[in-house]
């Protein structure tokens, strides 16, 4: 592998890495907003079908922890 190839792949490794910790974050869970350089790097990443997935599933979970967390808040009741 010549040493182009290395640093690409050592930059998609690097934007994964930044697309995960950007969907950590925490934010409005009600309103969602994703801004244009997320949807940029997440564009990207289609070429690397298996960094894009990592980062799917990132979102997918906390979509879940959000809603979870937001569904355990309405059901709880003080006596």
């Amino acid at each position: 592998m010549d040493m182009m190839a290395v640093y690409q792949e050592g930059a998609y490794e690097r934007l994964c890495r930044w697309v995960q910790a950007e969907c950590r974050k925490p934010g409005d869970t009600d309103n969602p907003e994703v801004g244009d350089l997320l949807k940029t790097a997440v564009r990207y990443l289609r070429e690397r079908s298996v960094l894009f997935k990592y980062c799917a599933e990132e979102m997918c979970e906390q979509a879940a922890e959000a809603h979870k967390s937001k569904g355990s808040g309405n059901s709880s009741r003080k006596n």
